[in-house]
């Protein structure tokens, strides 16, 4: 069978137009886009990029450690607040299994929608139960490992700090930071991606879903880096043009309530109406991301050879030198 191949320019319009119109044509979904923004809806390149800010501030990371000292930081913890604390940690984990339930549900629903049929949000949830634990394993290992290598890269800093004092960052390891954290980061991620893809679509087993994320990872490479840094800027600069739309709208509002006599509960209604706006459109988001990923993830693995916009242009620049030379 011969492999059809997309081209890159193509690519984009058609999947991120079609999933633009399945988000529009069901709006009920954006409840488990909501559900699955607890993951984060920046996708890969944030969290490259956060490590990137995370080397930057390792100083502050090595005074804090140094300068409070272990014995110091918990002889200061007011003990009275640790339920407070625990409540708190409980609340994060249960908000992050909730998102993998969503994830998966979610995953489900847009590869119904590409076919046009779409169930309730109920029978997603009900066939996300099963999965969601696994998918969610995905998630958690992907982070433990960033912050592993993380630990590991600053651990010399570290012991130098605590025996010579020198809060400042060793200028090599913050290098090799900078090249194994960043792009590890960002290989991470993707790997868990695609591995809940293949889990949810593919109905493979734990490793055979690792296995195939690797083995599109090594095919594909340059079209995933590609489809996550567009992803990722349509999704800033949506998330952006909705702020400055929001702002800009409400200014005249915002300013005749904060001069009047309901300055106090005015701001509180433009704060409440803000949040409701930032869940909406976080949902939004990341049901339309959802959806972009899984048009292109089937189509990776369906013998299409997806072409990068950057080889496209590559090959013709090339193409166009060797017509130039050959006259």
């Amino acid at each position: 069978m011969k492999i059809m191949e997309i081209s890159a320019d193509s690519l984009y319009r058609r999947t991120f137009w079609q999933a633009a119109k399945r988000v529009w044509r069901h709006p009920g979904l954006i409840w488990l886009g909501i559900g699955a923004a607890f993951l984060g809806n920046g996708g890969d390149i944030e969290v490259a990029l956060n490590k990137f800010f995370l080397l930057q501030n390792q100083g502050d990371w090595l005074s804090f450690f140094v300068q409070s000292s272990w014995l110091t930081f918990f002889g200061t913890i007011e003990w009275a607040a640790l339920p407070i604390i625990v409540f708190g940690l409980v609340v994060g984990l249960a908000l992050m299994l909730l998102g993998s339930l969503a994830q998966v549900a979610v995953i489900h629903s847009a590869h119904d929608a590409a076919s046009g049929e779409v169930a309730d949000v109920t029978v997603y949830l009900r066939r996300a139960r099963g999965l969601f634990l696994k998918a969610f394993s995905f998630y958690a290992l992907s982070k433990i490992l960033i912050w592993a290598v993380f630990i590991i890269l600053i651990l010399p800093s570290l012991i130098n700090a605590f025996f010579q004092l020198n809060l400042e960052p060793s200028f090599s390891i913050t290098i090799i930071g900078y090249l194994v954290l960043i792009p590890g980061s960002f290989y991470l991620s993707l790997l868990a991606r695609l591995s809940i893809f293949s889990l949810v679509l593919s109905g493979s087993s734990w490793r055979g879903a690792l296995r195939q994320a690797r083995a599109l990872w090594n095919k594909h490479w340059l079209a995933l880096i590609e489809v996550s840094a567009v992803v990722f800027l349509a999704n800033t600069i949506f998330a952006l043009a909705v702020a400055a739309i929001f702002f800009l709208g409400l200014s005249p509002v915002n300013a005749i309530l904060s001069s009047g006599p309901a300055a106090v509960w005015g701001r509180d209604i433009i704060v409440f109406i803000f949040l409701i706006v930032v869940i909406l459109v976080g949902g939004l988001i990341s049901l339309w991301q959802y959806q972009v990923w899984t048009q292109i993830y089937t189509e990776l693995i369906s013998d299409l050879s997806i072409r990068s916009k950057a080889a496209r242009v590559y090959d013709t620049v090339i193409n166009k030198l060797k017509n130039r030379f050959r006259k």
